[in-house]
């Protein structure tokens, strides 16, 4: 391009050139490692795949996985079952996301140390170091004697059936408490999308709301929450696919299951079904939230 067009450009659609430089290494990386292995897998789920001297060798046969994966097995049960409970533990993890990163937000003695706590599972999101320390979290746990255990699901179902609350209800309380542990290990990203949200926020809008004499509820539902948006979205956004995707769900160990025997199409037709079903559920959360996020420039 020449350079005195270059300086003609407005300052904003310069900034829009400079931004596609910088996604163009990730435009590459999406269409070598994304697209293409898509696609493929998608191929292959309308193929009956065999090998031969080490080249694969595909032959269309229609839809006779999908078929077999989706109406003959009980994939189509578990994938929904998994995703409602996705839903539920997004919930809950952008629940105590914003609680933990209001908090840690806070001028206190130990912060610092405290954040670091709460970045571990970034650290070790992955690998050895998490499978290591799942399971410990699992022996401890078989080791620990019900009078010992704070979480007894028994004791809170009969206190909340005394209250006179739903078994619907009940069920999703106890499923939330019983898996306290796996949400605050999924929160750590979320946490630190929030934290930089809030200090992101113009402490002159707090100084505004305190001549206005506003309580600290009114502050966070009128000034805090609404500038938080863009980041529940994108954690909302971050959390479905994080959850939906983790290796110990059942949904996955199916998938596993069919690629370790050798149905590579049901393996494919899986989880080109499966990621369809995610994609559908971003994109109606997607539509619904788009037009209620605040931005402060507007």
């Amino acid at each position: 391009m020449n350079k005195s067009k270059l300086f003609k450009m407005s300052y904003e659609r310069r900034q829009g050139l400079v931004g596609y430089v910088f996604l163009i290494p990730w435009m590459i990386g999406t269409l070598i490692f994304f697209c293409y292995p898509f696609f493929h897998t998608v191929w292959m789920s309308f193929c009956d795949v065999s090998f031969d001297a080490g080249s694969i060798i595909t032959h269309f046969k229609g839809i006779d996985a999908y078929t077999e994966v989706f109406l003959k097995q009980q994939f189509l049960q578990q994938a929904s079952t998994h995703l409602g409970t996705t839903l539920l533990h997004t919930v809950c993890v952008l629940i105590i996301s914003i609680f933990l990163a209001i908090i840690l937000n806070q001028e206190f003695f130990g912060r610092s140390f405290w954040r670091v706590i709460f970045s571990l599972p970034i650290i070790v999101a992955s690998g050895l170091v998490l499978s290591v320390f799942q399971k410990d979290l699992t022996f401890q746990a078989s080791v620990t004697s019900e009078s010992t255990n704070i979480f007894q699901n028994e004791a809170l179902t009969e206190m909340l059936l005394s209250m006179g609350i739903g078994d619907k209800i009940i069920e999703v309380v106890v499923t939330a408490v019983s898996s306290v542990v796996d949400i605050l290990w999924m929160s750590g990203v979320q946490i630190l999308l929030f934290i930089t949200g809030l200090q992101s926020i113009s402490p002159s809008l707090y100084e505004v709301c305190d001549v206005e004499g506003a309580t600290a509820w009114q502050r966070f539902w009128r000034v805090t929450f609404p500038l938080l948006t863009p980041y529940i979205f994108l954690n909302i956004i971050y959390s479905i696919i994080d959850i939906s995707t983790q290796s110990t769900a059942e949904v996955m160990y199916t998938m596993r299951y069919y690629y370790n025997n050798t149905f590579y199409a049901n393996a494919s037709a899986a989880a080109t079904g499966y990621f369809l079903m995610i994609l559908v559920v971003l994109g109606v959360i997607s539509l619904a939230l788009s037009k209620r996020i605040v931005y402060i420039d507007k």
